[in-house]
Formats: C-alpha cells, sequence, structure tokens
C-alpha cells in the first residue's frame, strides 16, 4: 500500500492528454493514469478545477455525538431507546438516537479489529438560525433545548464525550452536474452531496464505486467506461437527493 497510497498532497491542477490524465500538486509533482476519480469529498477539489456549480446550502444543519452505554447509563435510559433507532420531534427540530451495540465475539475473532464500547449515538436536526454552535455551546444548546424531557435522556446527553460532539451545515447537489472531462469522474459527495436526513449518502457512494468498478472492467475504453457510470450514477443520485431533501423538510419543518 506504501506506494499506492500517498498523504500530504495538494492538487492545484488536472489535465487531459489523449490517452491519460496528467495531475499536478502543489509540491510541484505530477502523476499520470488513465482515468482520475474525485472522491474528495464535498469540499471537492476536482469538482472546482472543473468549474462545476458548488452545493446548495440548505438552511438546516446537524449538531451530533455519542455517549457510552455505561451501566450507569443503561439503567438511566428507557429501555426503547436500546432495541432500535428513536426519533423524538421537538418545536424546532427533531433529535434521532440509535444504540450502537456490538457482538464481542466479533472483535475475538478479528484480532486486528479494536474493540468498541457500545455506545447511544445522538443527531439533533433543525434549522441552523436554532441549532448553530460549537465546541462546549453545543452541550449548553441540548441542556436547553430539552429541559422538560425524560431525566434519562437528559443525564444521557450530559455524559456525552466532548470529543464526539459537532456540527455539519447541510449542502445538497441542487442539480446533478455533467462535465467535458472525459477521463475525469466524480464519486460520493463529490458530486452528489446530500443531507444525512435519510441515510443515504454512504450508500450511495459505495453504490457510485460499485458502479464505476463494473464500468472500468467491462472492456470498453476508460471515456466510455466513465460516460457509462456519471449516466447511471445520475438517475440512482438523483432519487437518492431527492429523498434525502425530502427527509430534511420533515425533520427541520418548525410545528
Amino acid at each position: 500500500m506504501a506506494d499506492r497510497v500517498h498523504f500530504g498532497r495538494e492538487l492545484v491542477r488536472t489535465s487531459e492528454a489523449e490517452d491519460h490524465v496528467i495531475v499536478e500538486f502543489a509540491d510541484g509533482t505530477t502523476a499520470e493514469a488513465d482515468v482520475l476519480v474525485a472522491a474528495d469529498g464535498v469540499n471537492s477539489t476536482v469538482r472546482q478545477l472543473l468549474s462545476l456549480p458548488d452545493p446548495l446550502d440548505t438552511g438546516a444543519i446537524c449538531t451530533y455525538g455519542r455517549t457510552t452505554l455505561t451501566q450507569a447509563t443503561r439503567a438511566a435510559l428507557p429501555a426503547s431507546l436500546l432495541t432500535g433507532t428513536s426519533v423524538v420531534f421537538a418545536a424546532d427540530h427533531a433529535v434521532i438516537l440509535d444504540a450502537m451495540l456490538f457482538r464481542p465475539s466479533a472483535f475475538e475473532s478479528a484480532a486486528h479489529l479494536t474493540p468498541v464500547p457500545d455506545y447511544l449515538y445522538f443527531a439533533f436536526f433543525g434549522p441552523a438560525d436554532t441549532l448553530r454552535h460549537t465546541g462546549p455551546e453545543i452541550l449548553a444548546m441540548i441542556d436547553e433545548s430539552t429541559a422538560n424531557w425524560h431525566p434519562g435522556l437528559r443525564a444521557a446527553f450530559a455524559a456525552a464525550n466532548p470529543n464526539t460532539l459537532a456540527a455539519n451545515v447541510f449542502r445538497t447537489a441542487d442539480t446533478l452536474p455533467t462535465w467535458s472531462a472525459t477521463r475525469i469522474t466524480l464519486l460520493g459527495d463529490a458530486v452528489h452531496p446530500m443531507s444525512p436526513a435519510a441515510g443515504l449518502g454512504a450508500n450511495t457512494a459505495l453504490r457510485d464505486a460499485a458502479v464505476l468498478a463494473e464500468e472500468l472492467t467491462g472492456g470498453h475504453s476508460p471515456a466510455v467506461a466513465l460516460a457509462a457510470y456519471a449516466n447511471r450514477m445520475r438517475c440512482y443520485a438523483r432519487d437518492a437527493v431527492t429523498a434525502s431533501t425530502a427527509g430534511t423538510a420533515m425533520l427541520t419543518s418548525r410545528a
């Protein structure tokens, strides 16, 4: 892997030749390949270099974190919160909670995996003007917005690991872009960022990877394979973005 994965490189320019693509880095080095696949996220440098439109800011935000499920936090929580996904609708936001429970045998049979303690995952979805907080303000916001909630839930939120608390603004693909490059393509959030409200972002990116691999190994030229991938991807990604947008509206609409 050491000869294939390189860290600390900043992409600054791409160009296409007749039978390959060239990428240039900030340190002056270059690399050549048959194709360039941009899997560099919602702030994709490749998307910017191709002059594709920026994702749309939806005006919604997700503040999330997790609490380790100790004997004490388990005892304080309603049992129903430990058996599946729960959604709480408040006046101006919604909260999703999910208990992440792991089988000890999974780590015993795979020595290379580091055991992970059970934890309660929580995510507050709402308008950015209501939930936009950073650092220590997040716990203060949660404490204030759940003042009348079940004491077990409040205790679980208060026990959250501060290092897991974060807030992300929802951005989404207003339209799925097209591009003229024939040996450059994009996958995942680099091309179709979407709200996490429908839980489809990572799954859609994995589907991208599978479809792209299928087309690249199908015996066609790279240009034909990438065009076929892009056409297939736009169809299912458009449906995923639409579903995610609808989920955001449901979770962030003010009562």
